[in-house]
């Protein structure tokens, strides 16, 4: 039986609009926001985020990048699962259930250079 153990998301977000906790990238904030979730048989929202300082009070080292010369601002940061000071365990997958890490973005974020998500963890050995 195939089953991963996800250990932490990470997000980065790039823009050529300066950022701050106020906004979303260098959006307005959200209306609606973006929603991280795993599903094993039931729905587990991880977190709804509509400005990155909500995201930063949902994860860890949420950092702002400054414009390069010829680049754009960044934001990015970590949710980190396992763990005695992070948050709690991992989240076990099992892929004969059908289970999935979700991320549900309820705005139109197309205004953003890029916005990236991504899972990180390993294959469970039985």
């Amino acid at each position: 039986m195939l089953e991963w153990d996800i250990t932490r998301v990470i997000f980065s977000i790039t823009d050529d609009t300066s950022m701050d906790d106020s906004r979303f990238g260098g959006l307005d904030a959200l209306t609606n926001g973006f929603i991280a979730r795993y599903n094993n048989e039931i729905s587990n929202n991880l977190f709804n985020v509509k400005t990155n300082g909500e995201m930063r009070s949902h994860m860890f080292d949420v950092a702002y990048a400054l414009r390069a010369p010829s680049g754009f601002y960044g934001v990015s940061g970590r949710k980190t699962f396992s763990g005695r000071e992070k948050h709690g365990v991992t989240k076990r997958l099992k892929a004969i259930k059908g289970d999935e890490l979700i991320a549900l973005i309820q705005d139109d974020l197309t205004g953003l250079a890029t916005f990236t998500l991504i899972g990180q963890g390993h294959v469970v050995e039985h």
